[in-house]
């Protein structure tokens, strides 16, 4: 069984939320939101997902 040792807690004082770095005013950060920034990848996985739906609710309806 694997040894564990403690790590010791970060104090809340570390590093205040206001010292977060971010984008600088005006610089880009990209597309936010939309399917155009999804990779292709992603697509097929919603695509085969919305086909399984769509095969699970045929069978469904036709086994009666």
């Amino acid at each position: 069984m694997a040894q564990h040792r403690p790590t010791a807690a970060r104090p809340s004082s570390a590093r205040p939320s206001s010292a977060r770095p971010g984008p600088a005013p005006g610089e880009a950060t990209g597309p936010k939101s939309g399917t155009s920034s999804w990779s292709r990848e992603r697509r097929i996985y919603l695509a085969v997902g919305i086909l399984a739906c769509l095969a699970g609710v045929m069978i469904i309806a036709f086994s009666r």
